[in-house]
């Protein structure tokens, strides 16, 4: 398969020639098996994935295309990292202080799993000082952060009550135009969300949870371009309670799936620096929360 890749003239490395072989609109099926999830492409899982014919005279026949698969699993396959090996809890959220950029994994040579500056990797030393930092210190830091800040409903409660009560709702230049248009954006989303689960591109779980996070922004923008008190459900007690909830457990939760996955829904960035050797400190944390409650002190 390799020799003929390279008689063809295909220099495309042997991954992107499986990834090609593997693609069934070969055998004229158009298969949709990623979706866009808070901002972010997931794959569907299997009783999502959609596969619609496209075209009714297929380069190859369903029997040809299901020999290809066949071949292609029976190769060997190149060993990948179980969750035991890629332990990173901070996994896609972790940035270096200094520079901005990712914090990758890297696994050294014999040695501990841990996050590495991109930019450190990518342009070395003179780029970037930080080098790499032991998962474990990593996620330490960043555990003590996000059991002190998004644990602690007070402290939330406060954040909440100065963006919607304090000087930022008596600003004379509060623009009223911006917040409409954010509004209206929300409510076409809202729509959007319940478009997709009437067609099946969405769970009902899926489709329940955006529709709050959304109902959530709704009526706290509202309540800005209003100059009103919030309503109720946006009382700020009530909505730091509801987004301390999942940290309240955290330092005993144990699924390393199940932490990501609320990360995914809370966080958007945690700044660490290297403070010495096996050592880090977490500068900031940018929240995605309403009215951007973002860049806390750690």
């Amino acid at each position: 398969m390799a020799q003929i890749a390279r008689d063809i003239g295909y220099h495309g490395g042997g991954s992107n020639l499986a990834r090609v072989l593997r693609n069934p609109i070969y055998k004229g099926i158009r298969r949709i098996d990623r979706k866009t999830e808070n901002g972010v492409r997931r794959a569907r899982r299997s009783d999502e994935i959609i596969e619609v014919r496209v075209i009714d005279d297929p380069l190859v026949s369903a029997e040809e295309w299901a020999e290809t698969q066949r071949r292609l699993q029976s190769r060997p396959r190149p060993h990948q990292r179980t969750e035991s090996e890629r332990p990173h809890v901070y996994l896609g959220l972790a940035k270096c202080a200094n520079c901005g950029g990712s914090m990758i994994p890297w696994h050294p040579v014999n040695g501990r799993p841990a996050y590495k500056c991109s930019t450190h990797s990518r342009k070395g030393r003179a780029a970037c000082t930080t080098g790499s930092i032991t998962h474990v210190a990593v996620d330490a830091a960043a555990d003590a952060v996000m059991v002190r800040h998004l644990g602690d409903p007070g402290r939330i409660a406060a954040l909440l009550e100065a963006a919607l009560l304090g000087p930022d709702m008596q600003r004379a230049d509060f623009d009223r135009e911006q917040s409409a248009k954010q509004l209206d954006a929300l409510r076409a989303e809202r729509k959007r969300v319940l478009t997709s689960f009437e067609r099946g591109l969405r769970t009902l779980t899926e489709s329940e949870d955006r529709c709050r996070e959304i109902d959530l922004q709704v009526d706290l923008l509202a309540a800005m371009a209003e100059r009103t008190t919030p309503p109720p459900e946006s009382d700020p007690q009530a909505l730091a309670q509801r987004l301390c909830e999942p940290f309240s457990e955290w330092p005993h939760l144990s699924s390393l799936k199940q932490k990501r996955k609320i990360l995914r829904a809370s966080v958007e960035a945690v700044h660490v620096r290297r403070t010495g050797v096996a050592k880090a400190a977490v500068d900031a944390v940018d929240l995605t929360l309403p009215l951007a409650l973002s860049s806390h002190q750690g």
